[in-house]
């Protein structure tokens, strides 16, 4: 039977191999307890006694930070640490200001560092010393973490410096302290001043900016730096926190991305074109072909070129578009749009392939429908080409349905929101899989995959192009019964056909109609 420990700790991950990692380092001393989500990680509290949560701060729809105040809340006595990167800026000023975690590491963390820190906390609950061991957490943090921390008065005069501050600046602590903020920041002194007085004036409020500097030796360097009110927690006065992060190195990886991209994308476009030209010459010459052919076995063979010929015409499309989008090149323009003429191209043109399937394709639309709207057509055509496609190809017995209706937020203002849903009772995304279902590339498991065409980028394209015109998209599944996606546009203009001008008319020859007698 295993050992059961005095303690029990429990650290929430979503990567696998930190929570196996944690385990295997730290069960000899204490009861580990492992849990891929905050959800799960809140259900083992509940049923257990847990001395002490460890949090990653970056998990899926919620952040560490949210994750323990919530445990605050429910559980106080519980210790709570937290799990960043340097990056993560916000976490570490939440921590220290709303003093409700007791500590946070910095990935990778140090095993005899992590070790520590947990002793000390469970000492720190049996000894019942709260006053002294946020003093010593808040002195740990502020010399351990791995950005630059300064205490500023409100003239911006450095009163505390951290040895990272030293380090990124070149200064020793000694003249950093015989110094102000806007020395170090010389090239933007006004500025750095202005948001000392707003922080002043909203103690609440948060300020972050990149600047580059030059250090001591004249060395050029960019920072992000983020100053916030500071509440010291033995003193009755409040101090202005500065934190400051050395991100030259990510700023050279942004240069050279941003080269790298363009390149990509002017690559992407040159063998889109060139692949583009042979393959309609294989898709014409192949249609011609089958056309002039009675070879049932040839007319087959034929069939898949040009079904694979045109699959791969799209891909290509999609590619060119999504790279575009990331490129920024792709516009936005309005022109009057009949979209009840567009959804009954649609249907016209997706009726003959739900009558082979055996399932039903109907259209609904809102009698407050407006006749014309400004939209950008192809677009727009993308979208609804996208989604009913999918809800086709997914469904196999019941129907697909498009439901369209408008909303007048002002009834004397020019502008709607269109809402479209796409109905289907197909195959449905398991639950898990809906936060990724608009991600690029992203498809259901293998078997799903290998039974369907495709290789995801068209709800991706579908996300992108819905929010370039103002919209988003949703979705709601249950697997085995369908899926619901909702596309809404807001703001939507409507189009009004001119008025023609009775003076238009004045050069108008009327010739009179000739009966025959």
């Amino acid at each position: 039977m295993k050992k059961r420990h005095k303690y029990s700790v429990l650290i929430v991950d979503d990567e696998k191999e930190n929570l196996t990692s944690f385990k295997y380092l730290f069960e000899d001393y204490y009861d580990i307890y492992t849990a891929e989500s905050a959800d799960e990680g809140f259900e083992i509290i509940s049923k257990n006694e847990i001395h002490v949560v460890i949090s990653d701060q970056r998990m899926p729809n919620i952040t560490g930070v949210e994750f323990l105040e919530k445990v605050l809340h429910a559980f106080p006595n519980t210790v709570r640490m937290i799990l960043t990167g340097y990056s993560d800026i916000d976490a570490v000023i939440n921590a220290i200001n709303k003093g409700k975690v007791y500590y946070f590491f910095s990935k990778p963390w140090d095993d005899y560092e992590m070790k520590l820190i947990i002793d000390n906390a469970l000492e720190a609950i049996a000894l019942k010393k709260q006053l002294k061991t946020q003093e010593e957490r808040y002195r740990a943090t502020f010399e351990q973490a791995g950005v630059g921390i300064a205490h500023l008065d409100a003239r911006g005069n450095f009163l505390k410096v951290n040895h990272q501050y030293c380090s990124i600046s070149d200064y020793s602590e000694t003249e950093l302290l015989s110094m102000t903020v806007c020395e170090l920041i010389q090239n933007d002194a006004d500025a750095v001043r202005a948001d000392i007085q707003k922080i002043l004036a909203d103690p609440g409020r948060i300020i972050k900016n990149e600047k580059k500097i030059l250090t001591k030796h004249q060395r050029p360097v960019w920072i992000r730096i983020t100053l916030s009110l500071l509440q010291h927690p033995e003193e009755d006065k409040n101090y202005i926190l500065s934190i400051i992060e050395d991100i030259s190195s990510r700023k050279k990886a942004e240069q050279e991305m941003e080269t790298a991209h363009r390149m990509k994308s002017e690559f992407i476009a040159n063998m889109t074109h060139e692949i583009r030209t042979p393959l309609n010459a294989i898709i014409g010459f192949s249609g011609l072909l089958r056309s002039s052919t009675e070879d049932r076995n040839q007319q087959e063979y034929l069939d898949t070129v040009i079904s694979s010929g045109n699959a791969l015409l799209g891909l290509m499309n999609d590619i060119l578009d999504l790279s575009k989008m990331q490129a920024g090149k792709m516009l936005m323009s309005s022109e009057p749009v009949d979209i009840k003429h567009i959804l009954y191209k649609i249907k016209k043109i997706f009726t003959f392939q739900c009558k082979e399937k055996g399932i039903g394709f109907h259209v609904e639309t809102d009698g407050d429908l407006p006749d014309m709207l400004l939209l950008d057509e192809i677009r727009f055509r993308q979208i609804l080409f996208n989604l009913v496609g999918n809800a086709v190809k997914f469904t196999h017995e019941g129907y697909v349905r498009i439901s369209v209706s408008c909303e007048h937020p002002d009834r004397g203002n020019e502008k709607i929101s269109l809402r479209i849903a796409v109905e289907d009772t197909g195959i449905g995304i398991p639950r898990e899989e809906l936060k990724y279902i608009f991600d690029h590339f992203y498809q259901q498991d293998g078997k799903t995959s290998k039974r369907y065409e495709g290789i995801g980028l068209g709800l991706a394209l579908v996300k992108k192009l819905s929010e370039m015109m103002n919209g988003n998209i949703s979705v709601q599944s249950i697997p085995g019964k369908g899926s619901v996606f909702t596309l809404l546009l807001k703001e939507v203009s409507l189009y009004h056909y001119p008025e023609p001008d009775p003076s238009d008319f004045d050069d108008f020859i009327v010739i009179p109609s000739s009966e025959d007698d």
